[in-house]
């Protein structure tokens, strides 16, 4: 885990040195163990610069150091990321390794095999460059759930590409407007990461689970992708108590992997399913529970404190508990809400950035590197409330009213969603006539065509699959390698193994959604390892915090002083100022058409605006 950038083009080993420099000082979080570059020519005359700034994860001694260069000198590497199978991949490596890293066993085989088919093998994360000196050939990858980000821009004779967006832009040397589809698809309709675009209009997303393969045919080098990796959503047809068991199996290979590291390693617990069970596992494979950090974020006496369910579990699994109590004052909030925004790329979405932020500074105070999260769980085994409405929705659809009734009934019974539902949740998800006015310019809203988030017609394991490339998993995934990055912090999702994801998205609808429960197969998999208050629990909150009354209470007076001075969401003409102050008003007033969550995206989007000011046009 660490980042890298590479810059393409017919530039000199001068201006290569330069150009090092910079990327290595706006990346330096990403790898406090170490950074390093190099700078070569290509057969075609083109230069390429790599750089690499290390997290020392796997093999700490400089045998693990980057950018690598292959025993035979024709292929370099420079990469962001962890091969959990290194090991096994080891064994096919036709050269003797001259290190102990994941990252010259990838090397090597993508020498040797083509970086195709390395990669086809690889269970892990990774973005990366690869080059090929001997023939002029530079390939970029984006591992398959993209938990490893890659920016590119083109222009000017260049080719750049980093693992941060402000990298990027400042290696390009202009400036940017803002990206229209990605500020409507935010501020309209919640979506983050939901296309192969940034926020910076020109600069763009490898997308995951893709190669990108360098043409220099045109007068700057571009990067023309192809998928590597796209599961099957034909249904499995085994049975429950089958499907029950691989599930065990594969969960247990997942963490078995993710525990490999020269490093300690922690988790970041919520007292939830998801978390409890990579925690209970953990224990089981570590051998001693109390060798097991559970990392914790609480609000003690607020609500959504998740503070009961984490005592519960640290309890029964018995585990070393770590906490860390969310209370903040209105400037600590206005000064990590700045710190994480200059970090995160992007605007956040709410608090819950913060909070995760802040469990990552704690992991780093605890002297931990590596910490295993439970994203990934919900989009793959139907956890959110919605996929049981996607559920009822194609049992009618395919005539299987028992199954939409039995869901019904059982719902009600056990307390579950039909109880629990929310309009303010669900309004995203409705026609445009239901869900709350638009704060922008109608003028940004012309032409871009907004995402289809309601029920719609397909499958729910076609709904699964676009929430892990659009309107979930990108999102989460990357605000956490943000966070943790910016902490010097390994984040790695057992959920989101391959093998996992394949496996789930064939399974039977009714075996995720079942009897009025959601993730129902993860439910009945980890009965023998959970406490059953942890496993049926009705009430998940994520990182819950009282948002609304802090818009409407202590943070009233920062928010509305940067809302209504001189604020660049109106010069840029991105946010109409008459329609944002109505807003507020209603929302002040306690109406309930305005959401906390539009209150926070103006006053988040106006945060990013003034950190990201140096590559954004006036």
């Amino acid at each position: 885990m660490c980042g890298f950038y590479a810059v393409l083009g017919a530039f000199s080993a001068d201006e290569a040195s330069r150009l090092a420099k910079l990327g290595h000082a706006l990346q330096a979080h990403r790898g406090p163990d170490g950074a390093h570059d190099t700078s070569f020519e290509l057969a075609n005359g083109m230069r390429v610069l790599l750089g690499h700034q290390r997290l020392s994860i796997i093999d700490l001694s400089d045998g693990g150091k980057q950018p690598m260069t292959s025993r035979s000198g024709i292929s370099t590497i420079s990469y962001n990321g962890e091969i959990y199978n290194y090991l096994e991949l080891a064994r096919d490596v036709p050269v003797t390794l001259q290190s102990h890293s994941d990252t010259e066993v990838l090397l090597e085989l993508a020498e040797a095999r083509g970086l195709d088919a390395a990669l086809r093998e690889a269970n892990g994360m990774w973005a990366l460059a690869f080059v090929r000196h001997d023939l002029s050939q530079v390939q970029f990858a984006r591992d398959r759930a993209g938990k490893k980000p890659l920016y590119i821009w083109s222009g000017n004779g260049r080719l750049v590409v980093a693992s941060e967006l402000k990298t990027v832009a400042a290696l390009s040397g202009v400036r940017f407007k803002v990206n229209h589809a990605a500020l409507v698809d935010y501020l309209d309709q919640g979506v983050m990461d939901g296309r192969d675009e940034s926020w910076l209009q020109g600069i763009s997303t490898l997308p995951a689970g893709a190669i990108g393969d360098v043409d220099w045919s045109d007068s700057s080098p571009t990067v023309v992708s192809r998928e590597l990796w796209t599961p099957s959503l034909v249904e499995t047809s085994g049975d429950f108590s089958t499907a029950r068991e691989t599930l065990r199996d594969l969960f247990r290979s997942s963490i078995q992997l993710r525990l490999r590291a020269d490093v300690p390693v922690a988790v970041t617990l919520s007292g939830g399913l998801d978390s409890s069970a990579i925690a209970a596992q953990m224990a089981l494979e570590i051998g001693d529970p109390t060798r097991v950090h559970a990392i914790s974020a609480v609000s003690p006496g607020q609500q959504g404190d998740e503070s009961r369910h984490i005592d519960t579990a640290c309890k029964a699994l018995g585990l070393t508990s770590h906490r860390v109590d969310l209370g903040w004052n209105p400037q600590d909030s206005l000064d990590l809400m700045r710190d994480v925004t200059w970090h995160n790329d992007a605007p956040l979405s709410s608090f819950s950035n913060i909070a995760f932020y802040r469990l990552m500074a704690k992991a780093r105070e605890l002297g931990i590197k590596v910490v295993l999260s439970g994203q990934g769980a919900d989009e793959m085994f139907c956890g959110y409330r919605k996929y049981f409405f996607w559920a009822l929705r194609e049992d009618v659809a395919r005539g299987r009213l028992f199954s939409a009734t039995r869901n019904v009934v059982g719902s009600l019974a056990s307390r579950t969603v039909m109880t629990q539902f929310s309009f303010g949740e669900a309004q995203r998800y409705l026609p445009g006539r239901y869900r709350a006015p638009s704060l922008l310019n109608p003028s940004v809203r012309q032409s871009i065509a907004p995402h289809m988030l309601g029920l719609g017609g397909g499958s729910v394991a076609a709904r699964q699959l676009q929430d892990l490339k659009r309107y979930s998993v990108p999102y989460l995934t990357h605000y956490e390698d943000r966070a943790s990055m910016a902490n010097g912090v390994e984040v790695r999702l057992p959920f989101l193994d391959y093998r996992i994801m394949e496996f789930a998205l064939r399974q039977p609808t009714d075996f995720k959604v079942h009897n009025g429960w959601t993730k129902y197969l993860m439910r009945k998999a980890f009965g023998d390892i959970l406490p059953h208050e942890i496993l049926w629990r009705r009430d998940k909150q994520g990182f819950s915090n009282p948002q609304e009354q802090w818009l409407r209470g202590e943070l009233r007076g920062d928010v509305e002083a940067m809302l209504f001075g001189d604020a660049k969401i109106y010069s840029h003409g991105l946010i109409d100022r008459a329609t944002m102050q109505n807003a507020w008003d209603r929302f002040q007033s306690g109406s309930r058409d305005v959401t906390h969550r539009q209150i926070f995206s103006a006053w988040a989007l106006e945060i990013w605006l003034n950190a990201f000011s140096q590559f954004i046009e006036a």
